[in-house]
């Protein structure tokens, strides 16, 4: 059996598959940190779904990453998918995206920055779910790590996601 596949077809799926193959070679680096490479060039471009499947593709694709990159790209797909209104998928990759268990290490503050990133996925799950209380908890749960550098901290970040989820409520409520 022939299949007559039009040549404006095939080259497409080629050339789209050659672009795809650029960024899966990448290393970890230049596919998650550079701005106009990676996954990153897709989000700009607001292809979201996309940015996050590739980030899938990576992962599967790469297997020596360490576990802290492998939980960056998932934390990053997550989202990503949040972003493309897939927060079923993005639930899934964000509870991925912890340190469990948290790594045995000695220095004090690397323990705290594990913890204080577990506490940050989960406060970016309680917004995706709308559990303010939740959210709340975890700002306070992060706020009492000891040994966090503030400077470094997402504490911020989780404080905008709590001004952000009262925002949509009260939007939603009208």
């Amino acid at each position: 059996m022939r299949l007559n596949i039009p040549l404006s077809l095939f080259f497409l799926f080629f050339f789209q598959s050659c672009a795809e193959n650029k960024y899966l070679d990448q290393d970890y680096k230049s596919f998650d940190k550079a701005q106009k490479s990676g996954w990153r060039q897709l989000a700009q471009e607001g292809r979201f779904k996309e940015a996050a499947e590739l980030i899938d593709r990576y992962r599967k694709r790469n297997k020596s990453l360490d576990v802290s990159q492998v939980v960056n790209l998932l934390f990053h797909a997550g989202q990503l998918y949040a972003f493309a209104e897939s927060n079923d998928i993005a639930l899934e990759r964000f509870k991925k995206a912890k340190y469990d268990p948290i790594p045995d290490v000695e220095l004090a503050q690397m323990k705290a920055f594990f913890e204080e990133w577990n506490v940050y996925v989960d406060a970016t799950i309680a917004f995706i779910k709308k559990d303010r209380m939740k959210l709340l908890e975890c700002r306070t749960r992060m706020a009492n790590i000891p040994n966090i550098s503030r400077e470094m901290s997402n504490l911020n970040v989780v404080d905008s996601l709590i001004e952000n989820a009262s925002k949509l409520q009260a939007l939603a409520w009208g």
